[in-house]
């Protein structure tokens, strides 16, 4: 099952290199006064008027076993978000 998300996950970012390496903007856009009409082109939700906030979760007394495996999803909803994580064993 691993593996099988490992080839998974690679297939999808070799998909999405493939796929924003082949983007070709039109001369219109490439032509045009300002960036405006090829900002308009990115996906996203916009960044006017965001105001960053520091969140902060936390987790207690999480079973791991013996040289086992972690998952942690951390889901990112804004571009340029950072993210930190500690891990502390006793």
């Amino acid at each position: 099952a691993r593996r099988q998300t490992e080839m998974e996950a690679k297939a999808i970012a070799e998909a999405t290199a493939s796929a924003d390496a082949s983007y070709v903007p039109t001369p219109s856009l490439l032509n045009a006064a300002t960036a405006a009409p090829l900002l308009k082109q990115v996906d996203g939700p916009t960044v006017k008027g965001y105001t960053g906030k520091e969140s902060t979760y936390v987790a207690k007394k999480v079973p791991v076993p013996l040289r086992g495996r972690l998952d942690v999803p951390i889901h990112i909803s804004s571009g340029g978000s950072v993210v930190s994580y500690e891990i502390i064993t006793v």
